[in-house]
C-alpha cells in the first residue's frame, strides 16, 4: 500500500492546517490518470487551477496538467520514462521553489 501525501499551501506560501492522505488501494485511479488529480483536487476543496504539482517524474507528475493545475519539475533525480510533450511551468531545484513561493 503506497501512501501519497499533499500538504496545502496558501497563495502567500503559508502552510495551511491540511493534510490529505491518498492511499492507492482507496482511490479509483493512480498517477498519471487525469482522475487521481481530480480527485486530489476535491479532497483538498481547492479547484485545480489553483493547486501546484512538485514532481521529479515528467511523465506522472507533469500529467497534472492535463486537469489545470500548474506543475513543477524539480530537476533532481527526473523521471524520464518516454519522451513526451508535457513541459514544466516551472522547473529548478527545491530551493528555487521554496525562493518561488516566498514571492507569491
Amino acid at each position: 500500500m503506497k501512501k501519497v501525501e499533499a500538504l496545502l499551501l496558501d497563495l502567500d506560501g503559508t502552510l495551511l492546517d491540511i493534510e490529505v492522505s491518498f492511499f492507492l488501494d482507496t482511490t479509483r485511479s493512480c498517477k498519471p490518470q487525469k482522475e487521481y488529480f481530480e480527485d486530489l483536487s476535491a479532497a483538498l476543496s481547492v479547484p485545480p487551477e489553483r493547486c501546484l504539482m512538485v514532481g521529479n517524474d515528467v511523465e506522472h507528475d507533469l500529467a497534472a496538467s492535463y486537469v489545470g493545475m500548474k506543475t513543477n519539475l524539480v530537476d533532481r533525480r527526473i523521471i524520464q520514462r518516454r519522451s513526451g510533450r508535457v513541459f514544466p511551468d516551472w522547473r529548478g531545484d527545491l530551493e528555487e521553489l521554496g525562493r518561488m513561493l516566498e514571492l507569491w
